[in-house]
């Protein structure tokens, strides 16, 4: 009985170091068979740091792929963004130990997304004759824009990451600029798939 808790201890160890989830995060690294690469993920979430910029949040995901002939790391973004914003400008830069790094955006698009929510109100009035009950359904729409885009993750600015105790994006909505710091154990998690 003692070998198998240490056998089922172990396994669940191992399965954690392949691929773990932290809240609204993810790790991986697998060998992937198909592209004869190593490829290395981590997504979570963050919100902005200005609190009215009409952006709620964003999905950020790091990839690395790394084979004997190339090592590419590219930053796919999917920004969330109430439906009166303006779209994204076609800057973009990243700060990492004070430096500022103009990056490229590609594969730029935006959905509309739609939810609609709806709430049942009943009401029963009694009296001395009868007894009446009506009921109200009030629907409410939420529109909303998601950005979808991919940054390339230049040498320089992947130096500067291995060694910065902050890293910060900035991007502008219109007359509204909208900055991602990632720091913590975020940026530990980053670190890990740029120095593997």
């Amino acid at each position: 009985m003692r070998k198998l808790i240490i056998f089922g201890i172990i396994g669940f160890t191992i399965g954690l170091s392949n691929c773990s989830f932290i809240g609204n995060s993810s790790y991986k690294s697998y060998n992937d068979e198909y592209k004869k690469v190593i490829r290395s993920s981590y997504t979570f979430e963050i919100k902005p740091v200005e609190r009215r910029c009409d952006v709620e949040n964003a999905e950020i995901t790091i990839l690395r792929e790394k084979s004997e002939s190339y090592d590419r790391v590219n930053m796919y973004w999917v920004v969330k963004r109430n439906s009166s914003s303006f779209p994204r400008d076609t800057n973009a830069y990243a700060k990492s130990n004070f430096q500022i790094f103009p990056l490229q955006v590609k594969s730029n698009t935006t959905d509309t997304r739609k939810k609609s929510d709806a709430t049942y109100t009943t009401t029963t009035t009694v009296d001395s004759t009868k007894h009446i009950t009506t009921q109200n359904v009030s629907y409410e729409d939420k529109i909303w824009y998601e950005d979808k885009f991919i940054i390339p993750i230049q040498p320089e600015l992947i130096c500067s990451i291995k060694n910065t105790g902050d890293l910060s994006f900035r991007f502008y909505y219109g007359a509204k600029e909208v900055t991602f710091v990632i720091r913590g154990e975020k940026l530990a998690r980053t670190k890990r798939i740029l120095l593997q």
